[in-house]
C-alpha cells in the first residue's frame, strides 16, 4: 500500500475493529472532519450565533475547493442536500413538456429514476439497460428530435461499470440534448475533469466516496447551460446580499449556480465537505483512482480463483459485485458481517467497495473467509 495513504488510516478508527469495504454505501467519517465540524458547532454554543458573513466565507471557500477538485468554475457549483435534490432541481429548470421524451436506465439507482417516474408521469420515458452493455449504441436507437434529456449514473451502483463521459457528452452536444449525470459512485474515487467535458448537469451527495456527513451535496450546472434554464426553485438567498440591513430593497438574482441555494444552507455539512475535499486533494484523486483500480482488479482476480460470479465492470471503478455458488446473498452477507466485514447486499450480490484506506491484506482476508463460506 502507498505509504502516504497508509498514514491516513489513523483517521478512521473503525478500521481497527472491522474490514470496511462499503464506501459505495457510506464511508466512515474521518476524525479530522469530526473535529472541524465540532469546532464550527462550538461557536454556536459559545457565541450564541455565527455571523452570516462567516458562514458564507466557509461556503465560498468550500465552493472554490470543490470547483478545483472537479476542474470547473466556482460559479458552476451549487450546494444542496443530496443527489435526489439535485435531480429534482434540474427537472424543475428544464420546463418539460408532455411532447418531450427522456432517456433513462431502467437499472439505475432509484434516485435517478423515481423523480422522473412520479413527478412527470405525462412525459415519455425511453429506457436503456446498463448491464446489457453497448450503452451508447442502445441510446442511439432510442433518441429522436423530441429527446430533451439523458440522465444516467456515472458509475453503476451495483456493477461498478463507469460510463464513457466524454463520448456520451459529445453525443448529447451534437444532438442538442441535455445531459444529467448522477456522480455519487464516482466522485472521490475516480478522477473527473469537467473542463474537458460538455456535461450540462452533474449532481452528487457527499456521504459515500466523498465521506460523511450526510445531508450535503453538490449540483454542477455548466456555465453555458445556466442562461437557458427556466427560473425556478428560487428564494431570497438566490440573490446577492452583502448584509441584511436593507432587506426591503429588492436584490438581483445571482448569475451563477448558487442562485439555487434558495435559503439557509447546511453549513455544518459544508464544513465537513471542505475538510474531506482537502484530504482527498492532499492524496491526489489521480493517485486514489489508480490505487482503487489496482485493489479492485486484485479482488476480481482472487474471486475468479474461487469461481465466484462477478458482475461485468468494464474499465472498473471502486465497486465489485459478486455471488458465491451455493449460497444466497443474504446468507453470505450474514457470514461476512459476523466476521467483521462491512459490505453491502444489493440485488442478492455482495458489493465490495474499498477506499484508499483499505489494504491488499484486507482483500486477502476477505478471500480467505470466502473460501470457508
Amino acid at each position: 500500500m502507498d505509504k502516504m495513504m497508509l498514514r491516513y488510516r489513523k483517521e478512521f478508527p473503525v478500521l481497527q475493529e472491522k474490514i470496511y469495504l462499503n464506501a459505495a454505501g457510506s464511508a466512515p467519517m474521518p476524525i479530522r472532519t469530526k473535529k472541524a465540524i465540532e469546532s464550527f458547532l462550538n461557536r454556536y454554543v459559545e457565541e450564541g450565533n455565527i455571523p452570516w458573513e462567516d458562514c458564507e466565507k466557509v461556503s465560498e471557500e468550500t465552493r472554490s475547493a470543490v470547483a478545483q477538485f472537479l476542474s470547473c468554475q466556482p460559479e458552476e457549483i451549487c450546494f444542496l442536500r443530496n443527489t435526489s435534490e439535485g435531480i429534482i432541481t434540474v427537472l424543475a429548470l428544464l420546463d418539460l413538456k408532455p411532447t418531450d421524451n427522456l432517456i433513462l436506465a431502467i437499472d439505475s439507482f432509484p434516485a435517478n429514476l423515481y423523480p422522473f417516474l412520479y413527478s412527470f408521469p405525462e412525459v415519455e420515458k425511453r429506457f436503456v439497460r446498463v448491464l446489457d452493455g453497448d450503452l451508447l449504441g442502445q441510446i442511439a436507437k432510442k433518441v429522436n428530435r423530441k429527446t430533451k434529456l439523458i440522465s444516467l449514473d456515472w458509475v453503476h451502483f451495483l456493477s461498478g461499470y463507469p460510463l464513457d463521459l466524454k463520448a456520451l457528452s459529445r453525443f448529447c452536444r451534437e444532438r442538442g440534448i441535455y445531459l444529467l449525470i448522477d456522480a455519487i459512485q464516482g466522485l472521490g474515487a475516480l478522477p473527473l475533469n469537467l473542463k474537458d467535458l460538455e456535461i450540462d448537469f452533474l449532481t452528487s451527495g457527499a456521504g459515500k466516496w466523498l465521506f460523511p456527513p450526510q445531508g450535503i451535496g453538490i449540483l454542477y450546472i455548466r456555465k453555458e447551460t445556466l442562461p437557458k434554464l427556466k427560473p425556478h426553485h428560487l428564494g431570497w438567498l438566490s440573490c446577492a446580499w452583502k448584509n441584511f440591513n436593507r432587506v426591503l430593497q429588492r436584490k438581483k438574482l445571482k448569475n451563477s449556480a448558487s442562485r439555487y441555494e434558495e435559503g439557509t444552507k447546511n453549513y455544518l455539512g459544508i464544513v465537513g465537505l471542505r475538510e474531506n475535499i482537502k484530504m482527498l486533494s492532499e492524496l491526489g484523486i489521480e493517485n486514489i483512482g489508480q490505487y482503487l483500480l489496482s485493489l479492485t482488479d486484485k479482488l476480481v482476480s482472487h474471486l475468479k480463483e474461487i469461481d465466484a460470479k462477478i458482475l461485468p465492470r468494464g474499465p472498473g471503478s471502486g465497486i465489485v459485485a459478486f455471488r458465491k455458488k451455493g449460497l444466497s446473498g443474504e446468507k453470505l452477507f450474514s457470514f461476512l458481517t459476523e466476521r467483521g466485514f462491512v459490505v453491502s447486499l444489493r440485488e442478492d450480490y455482495i458489493r465490495c467497495s474499498p477506499h484508499f484506506y483499505n489494504t491488499e491484506e484486507e482483500i486477502l482476508s476477505l478471500i480467505k473467509e470466502l473460501k470457508k463460506a
